[in-house]
């Protein structure tokens, strides 16, 4: 029995759901972004694997920014920074314990979610 997988929705289907978020948080800066992009496809989508490359599908998916630019984005460096925290900050974001320090698997911490929330307030 062959069925045609294209007929199957794709989590891409909800990208609508993600650009409403970031324009009803009023979600701008980069690093705001990408951690709300994290944020949606653990918690919305239930992805326990992000690749950069699905991070920015799903950011130029809300056509507020150009595939170009959004290829461009640097989104290691972001993550990293997120990861280290710094000038005092939390880190926003944490490896799982149970996974390779990847950052495919990268999770908000509370701080991260906390700023999120500061964000959509």
């Amino acid at each position: 029995d062959h069925r045609d997988l294209h007929s199957f929705p794709t989590r891409r289907s909800s990208d609508l759901a993600f650009k409403r978020l970031i324009d009803t948080c009023g979600i701008e800066r980069k690093s705001d972004v990408i951690l709300a992009a994290i944020h949606y496809l653990r918690s919305v989508e239930k992805e326990s694997d992000t690749p950069p490359r699905d991070l920015k599908t799903l950011i130029s998916q809300t056509k507020k920014w150009t595939d170009d630019d959004v290829s461009k984005w640097n989104l290691s460096l972001y993550i990293n920074r997120m990861l280290k925290g710094g000038s005092g900050q939390t880190p926003m974001l944490e490896y799982p314990k149970d996974m390779p320090e990847k950052n495919r698997y990268v999770v908000l911490t509370e701080a991260g979610l906390d700023h999120l929330e500061k964000l959509s307030l």
